[in-house]
């Protein structure tokens, strides 16, 4: 059911290094540009190479003699990714690999509700090349139609891409 193994395993064929390197390519580590104040956009987080190369806590079950390496690779161990992130990667590939600056902002009227300016889209980074994303984009596809997001009703009139699950979710609030 689950893809995680053959991340693992392509992860640790890649290595460290060039995960972390794509990690970084597609905006992990870096606040996305996002028209809001300041403080209201987080980073995600993605380890460094010579983090992984560490591996895993010993202590935990989940990581008993596997490499953190492999764990990144799928977006555990110490891989924190906002929405806004994993809307931006899969907005990437399906974009022939250009991540473009996230907005809310369309355009701005005057008083009378003219249109003074309008936004201009603009690329943030260039994640992949587009023969990579367009390897990626049938994967994706799949997933929609015959993976674990087949049964949950997509139309079949939309052409529809999907990456499905959640490696680590945060601690749940409780109120008192």
């Amino acid at each position: 059911q689950s893809c995680d193994p053959g991340y693992a395993q392509l992860g640790l064929l890649l290595g460290a290094e060039p995960l972390a390197e794509q990690a970084v390519l597609f905006g992990f580590d870096s606040v996305p540009p996002l028209d809001l104040p300041t403080g209201y956009v987080q980073a995600s987080q993605y380890p460094t190479a010579e983090d992984m190369s560490q591996g895993c806590n010993p202590t935990s079950p989940q990581c008993v003699g596997i490499p953190g390496q492999a764990y990144s690779a799928f977006g555990q161990q110490n891989v924190f990714a906002t929405a806004l992130e994993n809307a931006l990667v899969a907005a990437g590939i399906a974009n022939g690999g250009a991540i473009m600056v996230p907005h809310l902002l369309e355009k701005i009227t005057n008083t009378q509700g003219q249109v003074v300016e309008n936004y201009q889209p603009k690329v943030w980074r260039q994640a992949t090349s587009p023969q990579a994303a367009a390897q990626v984009i049938p994967l994706m596809e799949a997933v929609a139609t015959s993976g674990t997001a087949g049964g949950v009703g997509f139309p079949s009139s939309l052409d529809v891409a999907v990456k499905t699950g959640t490696a680590q979710v945060g601690t749940p609030v409780t109120s008192n």
